[in-house]
């Protein structure tokens, strides 16, 4: 994709975020609010494999850290963290909500872009959570937060899954023609003829229906798949550490796990290539055909830094 493009969707992707988001909500870590994220976080991680001890003393990098929510969290677990955003909206509140938990010393943020990250340095834990789906280049993007990791450190990333989106690409669709390309009326069509799929992210994503509605049927998504994910690791020297749902199980998330699966692949486990591709293949069908979440959309993954 060329730069020109790259600009383009950049510039539409901030535009979108500056209207819907941040929520510049504050709260202190008795509310309820801050409860029910922090809860999902430390649910997502711990079945990932990240228990909140394993922050204690570590550096940590949250790449697009948005109103910085999750930063706070591996801050009170003991890490230390920088965070950068696109939108200065985001950054300007993500800074007054560190003040107010006393995180000021434990967190700093920063205006910047993933193709050029205003932090220098390598990190033990590096997150991008929802930002590779809204550049024009993911796969660039990802290596240069790869750049940052330290041997033997962890990278965690969700993106938009190509197969599992679907549905929600026909849904997206749909509106784009009703509203004529028009975000504002695209967004409003969108939260008629998906109240239920808007409700239900909103309530997962402790976010307000407005923004779900920007975010998953206006803002630009650049979709990959599974495929792209394991070259990538390769490329960065990355290897596969866990993922949620699983890149080889055919078992979807229950709502036992919080939504989760965990199963860690051995890079040198007794499996073929061929049966890695055959169970990738079976699995995306299946994500792609989750139609009681409106397809298995977002994927997150995590991947360690081998050591030279």
């Amino acid at each position: 994709m060329n730069s020109a493009r790259i600009a383009q969707i950049e510039e539409q992707t901030l535009q979108i975020f500056k209207r819907v988001n941040p929520t510049l909500r504050e709260y202190t870590r008795e509310e309820k609010i801050c409860r029910s994220l922090r809860k999902r976080e430390q649910i997502i991680l711990s079945n990932l494999g990240f228990q909140p001890e394993f922050f204690r003393g570590k550096t940590v990098l949250d790449a697009g850290c948005g109103t910085g929510d999750v930063s706070f969290l591996l801050a009170d677990w003991g890490a230390q963290v920088k965070g950068f955003d696109l939108n200065e909206v985001s950054v300007e509140h993500a800074e007054r909500m560190g003040k107010r938990l006393g995180l000021e010393d434990k967190c700093e943020f920063k205006v910047g872009n993933v193709f050029a990250p205003p932090f220098e340095g390598t990190f033990d834990f590096v997150q991008c959570l929802g930002v590779l789906p809204h550049v024009g280049d993911p796969k660039s993007a990802f290596s240069k937060i790869a750049e940052q990791v330290n041997p033997g450190g962890f990278l965690y990333v969700s993106a938009i899954n190509r197969y599992g989106f679907l549905l929600r690409a026909f849904k997206r669709a749909v509106v784009n023609i009703l509203g004529y390309g028009d975000p504002y009326k695209k967004a409003r069509w969108a939260k008629i003829l998906w109240k239920r799929h808007i409700q239900r992210a909103a309530k997962f994503g402790l976010r307000t229906e407005e923004q779900i509605a920007y975010d998953n049927f206006v803002a630009p998504h650049i979709t990959t798949t599974v495929g792209d994910w394991l070259r990538w690791l390769r490329d960065n020297n990355l290897e596969y550490v866990s993922s949620y749902p699983s890149f080889f199980s055919l078992r979807m998330p229950s709502h036992k796990s919080g939504g989760i699966e965990l199963l860690k692949i051995q890079q040198d486990m007794p499996i073929s290539n061929t049966h890695k591709a055959v169970l990738i293949a079976l699995a995306q069908l299946r994500w792609a055909f989750a139609l009681r979440v409106g397809g298995m959309a977002s994927i997150s993954f995590v991947s360690k830094k081998r050591s030279r």
